[in-house]
């Protein structure tokens, strides 16, 4: 195929660089988003279903506060009627950076870590990332955790992970005002 390339006048890096990044590339920089709090590139990696299940949780708790509080302050003054249509994406997003924000203390365990990849499992058409995990607190054990990934639109996204599940739990735990 390089040989074919080549030919057709596209250089090696062309054909490396269209070429989507393999699931522990993915898992890293997924990691790294949360490290670096680089959330739409965080997001990207995410799978919908992951989105969705995200997007489920901000529903519920933008659904419990009757004051405006989660839509004005944690969303970035969304109205209710602008909420309903933003894409999962967007909505992850927005949260995430309004939670940095308002509710730092909230996140302190996905971004003060360190992690390193293992290695991935085949099984079907799921690739399992199997990582080391540190927290960066004096006394802290590392841990081995598995990260899900599957192809979404040709690319590899994060579908489950610890860190999805704890976000996701974190964010129905917010205090919202009734």
């Amino acid at each position: 195929m390089t040989l074919l390339l080549l030919l057709g006048g596209a250089s090696r890096g062309d054909a490396q660089s269209a070429s989507p990044p393999p699931p522990d590339t993915v898992a890293a920089e997924f990691n790294r988003g949360f490290q670096s709090m680089a959330w739409p590139g965080l997001v990207q990696r995410i799978h919908p279903d992951g989105l969705a299940d995200l997007r489920l949780a901000a529903d519920i708790l933008v659904r419990a506060d009757t004051t405006g509080y989660v839509r004005s302050t944690l969303l970035g003054g969304v109205t209710a009627d602008e909420y309903d249509d933003l894409p999962d994406d967007e909505v992850v997003r927005r949260l995430l950076a309004g939670i940095q924000e308002e509710v730092p203390g909230l996140l302190s365990s996905l971004v003060s870590r360190r992690t390193r990849i293992l290695g991935t499992i085949v099984e079907g058409d799921d690739r399992h990332v199997v990582y080391r995990i540190q927290a960066l607190v004096t006394g802290s054990e590392p841990e081995i955790r598995v990260m899900t990934l599957r192809r979404h639109d040709g690319r590899w996204r994060v579908a489950e992970a610890e860190d999805l599940r704890v976000l996701h739990t974190a964010i129905r735990g917010i205090p919202v005002p009734r």
